[in-house]
């Protein structure tokens, strides 16, 4: 089956010990074209570089929440 993958740069993660420091490297990947796969399915993801295993995981959304600090919050009512 063919595919069709769009992968691009990522903002890196926040080091763990020097905040000053670059983290590990992240890049967004997304799945452009799949007959198998529906249009309206979302198929992006972040994968991050382990230096410890050699290999691309999932970014975890909680371990890094520099995004998330950043985006303004709501307020209710």
């Amino acid at each position: 089956m063919a595919t069709r993958w769009r992968v691009g740069p990522a903002a890196s993660a926040t080091h763990l010990f020097d905040a000053k420091a670059s983290g590990a490297l992240r890049l967004n990947v997304k799945l452009e074209r799949c007959r198998a796969v529906p249009a309206t399915f979302e198929t992006g993801m972040t994968l991050e570089w382990s230096d410890h295993a050699y290999r691309f995981h999932m970014a975890a959304a909680l371990a890094d929440r520099t995004a998330e600090a950043a985006r303004p919050r709501r307020r209710a009512g």
